[in-house]
């Protein structure tokens, strides 16, 4: 991915991506969730030039985004991917998203990302919640807690017969042990608001790696 310094302005500001970015807004509600977005995009530099930054923490800043921007790429191609037909579907998804995201990759980056995306299904644990037989999937759909607080979760199947969920959770990069346990108390969060709205349900979750191809249940 192409990382462009310029004291002009952002040359990596979410409006150049053409699409809104699936920024992290869980647990919070109306104003709340502005001031969080706003928060973000100061903290990682995407409201404002690189001027007042020097050429160390440009860079530093400059790869935080990308990284933030590639696993938003990979959550908007798997929010079109429901059921296992989607996948056939897979190089358009592919080439749209590198248009609206404005990402430049030769073939083999394409080639590498493809392969990502269709380990996925070839887990064992997760393959049946791609069979449209067996599930009814949403994706990227909000759920208002008892608090009043909005959860947007990747991807959420609901068994046809049994009523019974399951949560799957995308993620890329590597994961510290730190960072695994704040993803499961986020998936326990997730569960605990499940619960509120399908009450008698079972309710699982499974956080899944892109990038390692592994998945992990919470």
């Amino acid at each position: 991915y192409n990382l462009i310094i310029s004291k002009k302005g952002c040359a990596l500001s979410p409006s150049s991506a053409g699409v809104k970015p699936f920024m992290e807004r869980d647990g919070k509600t109306g104003g709340e969730k502005e001031n969080n977005e706003k928060e973000n995009n100061e903290r990682i530099g995407l409201n404002c030039g690189y001027c007042d930054l020097d050429f160390e923490s440009a860079i530093k800043t400059g790869r935080q985004y990308l990284s933030i921007k590639r696993g938003d790429f990979y959550h908007a191609v798997l929010s079109e991917i429901k059921y296992d037909e989607d996948f056939e579907n897979l190089d358009a998804l592919i080439e749209k998203y590198m248009v609206l995201f404005k990402f430049k990759a030769d073939k083999t980056d394409i080639k590498d990302i493809k392969e990502k995306i269709k380990k996925i299904k070839e887990n064992g644990s997760l393959l049946k919640l791609f069979d449209k037989k067996i599930y009814e999937v949403f994706t990227e759909k909000e759920y208002l807690s008892a608090a009043g607080s909005v959860y947007r979760m990747d991807r959420v199947s609901m068994s046809k017969e049994s009523g019974e969920i399951c949560i799957l959770d995308y993620k890329t990069g590597d994961m510290n042990k730190e960072e695994e346990e704040s993803y499961k108390n986020q998936l326990d969060i997730y569960k605990s608001v499940l619960s509120s709205i399908y009450k008698d349900k079972k309710i699982s979750a499974v956080i899944y790696n892109i990038d390692n191809c592994c998945s992990l249940e919470c």
